[in-house]
């Protein structure tokens, strides 16, 4: 049984160009845009867009531990984000 291994094992999931947080984030203003109309219509590409700049001047994986960094989850067992030093 053979399988096909990946040539970069870091290479993020990406359906045509875009990875999936960039779709999660057009997903939202779609469904924000069918809900309310109106501006919510501009922000369908001008915040998809804000957030790939963004995204791009931070380093890769930072969406999957932005809600550890914004204290909506907590890692048990490791200390915290503000912690300097460390005793052994």
């Amino acid at each position: 049984m053979q399988a096909k291994f990946p040539f970069y094992l870091s290479k993020p999931f990406k359906i045509l160009f875009l990875e999936v947080d960039d779709l999660i984030v057009i997903g939202c203003c779609y469904l924000l845009a069918m809900l309310f109309g109106g501006f919510f219509w501009l922000s369908l590409v001008a915040l998809p867009v804000a957030f790939h700049i963004f995204k791009r001047r931070m380093p890769q994986g930072f969406v999957a531990n932005l809600p550890y960094f914004l204290g909506l989850v907590t890692l048990h067992g490791y200390p915290t984000f503000f912690e300097d030093e460390f005793a052994e």
